[in-house]
């Protein structure tokens, strides 16, 4: 059952705290693993991605957990693929290179870049048809993929965090309704849709996803994010009529 909305400003506090403490976390692990005068650029690469929780992750797993026992600085970190907040990512070191996924839940090392994807599940969810699709996709140099660093960082939604031109989880407060071009999870569409007065369970949910699918959902757009901080919590559909 999708949750219901939290109060933003204390979920926010808890975010960057938790974040605060990770960041705190990779710090102490990059002094045991980088060398003395690499120190201060390590923290920089780390610095350039600390907006982006999920990029933090993926350091701090690097550098807990070290692929092949290999003490090197963390360079960079690239975007393969991305899916309403999950990533896959390149993290390139300074003489070798490493896959990646990585979301809110969970960060997973993949193997060595060189060694591709083999992954069915994995090739299959970020919309790669086969490991050769995914081959010619990394078969450049990993500086031309996309990157995750402030700078260059491709708007995302704030609630959910698909990419522009995808379709928001469902629950999302920033997704628009297709009927009324409301806010989805407060305008009256969904029972109005359903002939209901309140949504009471699971399956009420996929009926009206499917009703939605059917409609057209409005995929997420760079304007429709608010100009305020919001919860990455999901919210949930309101389950009464207001």
């Amino acid at each position: 059952m999708l949750k219901q909305h939290t109060g933003k400003g204390i979920y926010q506090t808890m975010q960057k705290a938790k974040l605060g403490i990770d960041e705190l976390e990779t710090e102490l692990l990059i002094r045991y693993v980088v060398k003395e005068e690499e120190y201060e650029e390590a923290l920089a690469v780390i610095d350039r991605f600390s907006h982006h929780p999920v990029a933090v992750n993926v350091f701090r797993n690097y550098y807990a957990e070290l692929p092949e026992g290999r003490e090197e600085m963390a360079c960079d970190l690239r975007v393969i693929a991305e899916k309403q907040g999950a990533f896959l990512f390149a993290l390139k070191t300074t003489a070798h290179r490493y896959l990646y996924f990585g979301s809110d839940e969970m960060v997973h090392y993949i193997g060595d870049y060189r060694q591709g994807l083999n992954d069915e599940e994995i090739l299959h969810y970020f919309g790669f048809k086969d490991v050769a699709t995914f081959t010619k996709k990394t078969a450049g140099s990993i500086d031309q993929l996309p990157s995750l660093d402030k700078q260059t960082l491709a708007p995302s939604c704030v609630v959910c965090g698909v990419a522009v031109g995808e379709v928001h989880i469902l629950g999302c407060p920033v997704e628009q309704c297709p009927w009324c071009e409301g806010q989805l999870n407060r305008c009256n569409c969904r029972f109005d849709q359903l002939g209901v007065e309140e949504m009471t369970d699971e399956e009420l949910l996929e009926r009206f996803e499917e009703v939605l699918d059917q409609k057209g959902r409005i995929v997420f757009k760079p304007e429709q994010n608010p100009s305020y901080p919001t919860t990455g919590e999901d919210p949930g559909l309101d389950m009464k009529r207001d």
